[in-house]
């Protein structure tokens, strides 16, 4: 899902329905449902994606006014639950298929990230994060929050896939207090963008965030040709309608964030997607995946993880850890 081969091919070869094992992220399929939705929104395709080892999974139509098949996942949920989800849905295979446009080489460079924490004292009118490329506006002009804290991030850079991504989202402040299985794929994908400061004041601020009105998320990425459009409620399920943005220029999209339930989190990622992409290496750099090493795949067996959340806590004498 992450790359545009071989996806453009089959799409403009006339596939409109993609079966997308999804066994191999079992410890992540809390949170992957909503990039499963963005996926068959954006791309106008119907998905059906399956996980044998927990939750996460679903049939979700290209149309996002249709209700998915969702199997959601909890935090205390086991891995490989019993009975195992069994789910069918009709659908009709769409008639047109979205082609994003081609791109020139995106800029190369290690993944950055900014944040500003808001809560209802301070989350009001149009709030703006910019990086070199890519601009979040978060808009409260005809909408209030009526619960809860949150973070407001903008992230660009090599992801740790080796592709451009530029995004901008928003997490709860009670989702990064749950268990990993929960945290978004977004944060480990963008290199795990909270900060120990993020962290500790979310802890002191934990309650799911509710929006009314019309909150608004806007991007602009001009280095970007695809945008994917993310929100999923707190227990773990993607409302309905679900999120699709609106597009305000090539390299602009607009999306109204959920009002229907306590979110959990949203955004909108944007990459650069060519037919032929091959992972990049910034300044000889890898980007890795480790959750406490950043210069190798291997985890490190002693090491102490200031900044990712969910991970569990461990209090001494002396300080308290994030492992």
């Amino acid at each position: 899902m992450n790359f545009a081969s071989p996806l453009r091919s089959m799409i403009s070869n006339g596939v409109r329905d993609i079966i997308f094992p999804t066994q191999w992220g079992g410890a992540y399929g809390g949170n992957f449902a909503a990039t499963q939705s963005g996926f068959a929104v954006v791309h106008q395709v119907n998905l059906l994606s399956a996980n044998g080892m927990s939750g996460g999974s679903g049939i979700w139509p290209a149309d996002p006014k249709r209700a998915p098949e969702q199997f959601l996942v909890t935090a205390s949920m086991p891995d490989s639950p019993t009975p195992q989800w069994f789910g069918t849905m009709d659908l009709d295979s769409p008639a047109e298929a979205i082609h994003p446009p081609l791109m020139a080489p995106p800029p190369v460079y290690p993944m950055i990230s900014k944040t500003q924490m808001l809560n209802a004292a301070n989350a009001s009118g149009i709030i703006e994060l910019n990086l070199p490329d890519v601009r979040c506006h978060l808009d409260f002009q005809h909408a209030n929050l009526s619960g809860g804290s949150f973070l407001f991030g903008a992230s660009a850079g090599i992801n740790t896939v080796g592709m451009f991504e530029a995004s901008c989202w928003i997490f709860s402040c009670d989702l990064l207090l749950q268990p990993s299985k929960l945290i978004p794929d977004l944060a480990r994908i963008a290199l795990w963008p909270i900060t120990k400061e993020d962290y500790s004041y979310c802890r002191q601020a934990g309650e799911p965030i509710s929006f009314s009105g019309r909150p608004r998320l806007e991007i602009e990425a001009p280095a970007s040709n695809v945008f994917l459009p993310l929100g999923q409620c707190q227990d773990t399920s993607i409302p309905v309608p679900r999120p699709s943005a609106e597009a305000i220029s090539t390299s602009s999209q607009r999306l109204v964030l959920p009002t229907q339930c306590p979110m959990s989190f949203g955004g909108l990622r944007s990459f650069a997607q060519a037919e032929f992409e091959e992972p990049q290496c910034p300044n000889g750099f890898c980007p890795s995946p480790s959750l406490c090493n950043d210069t190798s795949w291997e985890l490190k067996a002693d090491a102490w993880c200031y900044v990712v959340p969910g991970r569990g806590i461990e209090t001494t004498a002396s300080q308290t850890v994030y492992v």
